[in-house]
């Protein structure tokens, strides 16, 4: 099972492809990320990167506001 999924997780580092499935309950979630998208000028793609992006900055930011 390891193997196969190490595979996968190859398959996907490697590829420009991700497939996200979206729950009933995460569906208005959907309709928020079109809206940031709109306000960002970018695709649903670029928009969900930027907000990880943005995440990983803002917790790195906390973490230097923590030790000072």
């Amino acid at each position: 099972m390891k193997a196969l999924q190490s595979k996968h997780r190859n398959n996907i580092m490697n590829g420009r492809t991700l497939c996200l499935s979206i729950s009933r309950d995460n569906r208005r979630v959907v309709e928020i990320l079109n809206d940031y998208s709109l306000d960002m000028g970018l695709s649903m793609s670029g928009t969900i990167f930027r907000i990880i992006q943005d995440y990983h900055t803002y917790k790195l930011l906390e973490r230097t506001n923590e030790n000072t």
